[in-house]
């Protein structure tokens, strides 16, 4: 009888552990799932975009560039450099309307990231493109004071354009960050409820295995009696 109730606090036992381990591989595997979620989102709403970004702004940098060969051109009657200049400006346009197609797609709708991208992109679009062409009319009749006017107003655009190109980059990064340590934070509460969930199903499983009531043996008191008469 002894050893059947040994026996049963064993199983006990072992299926109190058992129930504790199942929790534990049910929060470990909720929590890892989570962590994985979070490294997708950084990977998506902050490296990925990263290439696409860098491309439009090198691409702008560029077109910058060649609007300032164009009127160094003009200012010395070179037709032919104003015309091939104007050409390479109207080929990095191309390549700038991919990269601002591609970069957009990665942006949520309604973030300060995505008004801050709209923006620069309608200014870029609507107004910096108009200078831009009227600097290589102007260039083409030599007529200085549009040419400086308008190269003003291109300097203005640029600066502003970049600027919320900039700021979108770093909201990127701060998103990031934030994602990041959302995650760390994550895996240090996930290891402290394991180890806390260990630490109560060993502790249950060895108190149920030591906790063992003692039966009054009244037997072995009466035959002690009758020996000591």
């Amino acid at each position: 009888m002894k050893n059947l109730k040994v026996t049963l606090k064993f199983i006990v036992s072992f299926l109190i552990v058992a129930v504790f381990m199942t929790v534990v591989g049910i929060v470990g595997i909720t929590g890892m799932a989570r962590i994985e979620q979070s490294g997708e989102q950084i990977y998506k709403n902050a490296v990925q975009p990263m290439p696409y970004l860098a491309r439009v702004q090198e691409t702008f940098q560029n077109m910058r560039v060649y609007v300032r060969e164009m009127v160094i051109a003009s200012m010395a009657d070179d037709m032919e450099k104003v015309e091939s200049s104007y050409n390479v400006i109207t080929g990095l346009m191309f390549d700038m309307e991919e990269n601002l197609d591609k970069y957009n797609n990665t942006l949520q709708n309604g973030s300060e990231a995505k008004r801050l991208f709209d923006e620069a992109r309608f200014s870029y679009e609507n107004e910096f493109t108009k200078t831009v062409l009227s600097i290589y009319e102007a260039s083409k009749t030599a007529n200085t004071s549009v040419i400086f006017e308008n190269m003003e107003k291109c300097r203005e655009l640029s600066d502003k354009i970049l600027t919320n190109f900039d700021s979108c980059l770093d909201l990127k990064v701060i998103q990031a960050e934030k994602t990041s340590q959302e995650s760390t934070s994550l895996a240090l509460t996930l290891l402290i409820i394991i180890i806390t969930v260990l630490i109560i199903a060993l502790g249950a499983a060895i108190f149920f295995m030591v906790y063992i009531p003692r039966q009054p043996q009244s037997g072995f008191s009466e035959v002690a009696f009758i020996e000591i008469e």
